[in-house]
């Protein structure tokens, strides 16, 4: 698929005026085949290739879908090659240069509308119906590819602008939708207006499940109890080794003998400090 524009971005919002914009070509395929279609003979089953006469077709050339602002169209043109085809000019006529215009088909809505101007054959993925419109006139053209590369890009082309139109659609039914809907009024109320708000006093930090526990327990929040005396709940522990100094350090003064009238408990066994060695 081939794109050449001189202005970038996507299909301006405005396309009431399509010549103010610059042209797009999404598509552009050198080698197509027209056909004359005959009228459909049913609507359920929809149209079929093999009806056209492949063999036959009335006019050769070249293919390009063209977006200038929000107007897409598939045009085909006079090819670069031998124009080939059952096709008959005037007596007269001059011959077509290369880019001249055969024939339009502007596309203008989605391919599951009414009448749309693009359709798919049911029975191959190469040929397609336009719908052509021509001083109030209106005839269906049949398009074919010779490579199947060429018709799904083709219908790729298309499909960009289609979704498109899908999403300019969706956009426009949300802003309506929400013009009908009256809008929410969040405010506090009118200016001057008082506010009076209800707090839990656990979440301040002044609840009786917190405060009340610390009174409580005397500034223990812990609870924990103390001895038989009332002192402190947490007594400091006595380390039963006693460590000796550096050597030539003073021995501290020995402890005061027992009581009188209590015996000193008798040791279980004698342990000399030197084996330990000094600490240093």
């Amino acid at each position: 698929m081939e794109a050449s524009t001189s202005r970038g971005g996507a299909a301006p919002d405005d396309g009431g005026d399509a010549e103010a914009f610059a042209e797009q070509t999404l598509f552009t395929a050198s080698e197509v085949y027209a056909y004359q279609v005959p009228p459909l003979r049913s609507l359920e089953g929809g149209y079929a290739a093999n009806d056209w006469g492949l063999n036959k077709w009335f006019w050769s050339g070249s293919c390009r879908v063209v977006l200038r602002g929000e107007r897409c169209s598939v045009r085909l043109e006079v090819g670069a090659g031998e124009q080939t085809g059952t096709i008959q000019l005037p007596a007269g006529t001059p011959v077509p240069a290369e880019g001249d215009l055969f024939a339009e088909c502007l596309v203008r809505g989605l391919p599951n509308a009414e009448n749309p101007e693009v359709e798919s054959v049911r029975d191959s993925s190469r040929y397609f119906v336009l719908r052509i419109e021509h001083e109030g006139r209106v005839a269906r053209l049949g398009l074919g590819f010779r490579e199947r590369t060429d018709a799904s890009e083709f219908l790729l082309a298309l499909d960009e602008y289609w979704r498109y139109l899908r999403q300019k659609a969706e956009a426009a039914r949300r802003q309506a939708e929400a013009s009908r809907t009256p809008p929410v009024d969040r405010s506090l109320g009118p200016p001057g207006t008082s506010v009076h708000l209800r707090l839990d006093p656990r979440v301040l930090g002044g609840g009786d499940d917190v405060d009340g526990r610390r009174r409580q327990s005397g500034g223990n929040p812990l609870g924990l109890t103390g001895g038989a005396g009332g002192g402190s709940p947490l007594q400091p522990y006595a380390s039963p080794l006693k460590l000796q100094g550096p050597p030539g350090a003073a021995r501290p003064a020995p402890a005061a003998g027992p009581a009188p009238g209590k015996s000193e408990p008798t040791a279980t066994a004698d342990y000399d400090d030197d084996d330990f060695g000094d600490f240093v």
